[in-house]
């Protein structure tokens, strides 16, 4: 048994790497992994039975192939891959003329995420968007409403990683 699939699939503006193959450690399975940029996004196994007749095994692992694919293209894997931890950098700093500055880091196991998507609403305010730059940080800013405690939302997503926070904002008068 050495076959397997690789297939480079093309979400959006995201490109994947999609690899299936059989491996018999520490059992006999089927295993197909989804990378991004070298990193494992994904990982999905199924068990085979003991070896006996191989014979059937390659339309189970192209069946299985053709399933994390189409898996992949509707968005069913959105949130599988490593979370991203999200740092609002300057919670400090005071809202100015109305306005609120937010400048957050987002990382994966410890590392900067260069150009992920960022969101972020204020209370139920429009929802605005950013990309993260080459050190994973993206600023957005938004127009404080009256309420005089708010919640911000903050949301980032890359491949099929995706991270959220909720901070609670007590305005503070001038």
């Amino acid at each position: 048994m050495s076959f397997g699939f690789n297939t480079d699939v093309l979400v959006g503006e995201e490109l994947f790497h999609v690899q299936t193959e059989p491996c018999a450690r520490p059992q006999r399975a089927i295993e197909t992994t989804v990378f991004q940029n070298g990193s494992v996004q994904y990982l999905h196994r199924t068990e085979l039975p003991e070896p006996g007749s191989d014979s059937g095994v390659e339309p189970l692992i192209r069946e299985q192939h053709a399933r994390v694919i189409q898996e992949l293209k509707t968005g069913a894997l959105r949130g599988t891959g490593p979370e991203l931890e999200l740092e609002w950098l300057n919670r400090e700093e005071p809202a100015t003329a109305g306005h609120l500055r937010v400048r957050v880091q987002i990382r994966r196991e410890g590392r900067p995420v260069p150009g992920c998507r960022v969101a972020m609403q204020l209370a139920s305010g429009p929802v605005l968007f950013a990309r993260a730059d080459t050190e994973g940080i993206a600023e957005l800013q938004a127009q404080l409403p009256p309420d005089p405690v708010l919640v911000l939302l903050l949301q980032a997503e890359q491949g099929l990683s995706v991270g959220t926070r909720k901070y609670r904002v007590a305005k503070t008068e001038p």
